[in-house]
């Protein structure tokens, strides 16, 4: 007998997808066993503002923030918080030696992705602010030099619609 409620595993079945899954439970209960999970909540000191519709990546170890609104329709701006969970600790980086780029307007909604270790940010919209205008723009940020770059999009651009989604 094999089954995930029984602790007897009968793995003499003739049929060979039968004794794989039994297997395949066997493995699953063992690792049950081993696997506990807890959430832990972090005191941060310099925590980005309460908000929604904004945008959470992880690269190398870190998890990079972006837009969002903290009212309404009302976009927030558009700096990236660095989060270092090891440190326990929130950052804003800044560009190296004080270069400046063009950044990408406040945003709500976009979709993101990290991807060869850089932010990847595309449309979503503006707030009431700016007339809620749909965006069709496509920037990346990296980690190491703080700079945002506009990029080309390799397909037609369009009105994006907000919560898009952006997969590596």
């Amino acid at each position: 007998m094999c089954g995930l409620a029984s602790e007897t595993l009968d793995f003499s079945a003739r049929n060979s997808e039968a004794r794989a899954l039994c297997w395949l439970q066997l493995c699953i209960r063992s690792l049950m066993r081993r696997i506990t999970a807890h959430w832990t909540r972090l005191a941060l000191a310099d925590a980005p503002s309460a908000r929604s519709s904004h945008r959470l990546s992880a690269i190398e170890g870190r998890g990079y923030l972006f837009g969002g609104e903290a009212i309404a329709r009302q976009s927030i701006d558009s700096t990236v918080h660095c989060l270092d969970t090891t440190a326990g600790t929130w950052t804003r980086p800044a560009p190296a030696n004080g270069g400046a780029s063009a950044v990408p307007q406040p945003r709500i909604g976009h979709a993101q992705a990290a991807l060869n270790g850089k932010l990847v940010v595309f449309g979503g919209r503006t707030g009431v602010e700016m007339g809620e205008a749909a965006l069709d723009d496509l920037w990346q940020w990296d980690p190491r030099s703080a700079l945002w770059e506009p990029v080309r999009p390799p397909w037609p651009t369009h009105s994006s619609r907000p919560r898009t989604t952006l997969r590596p």
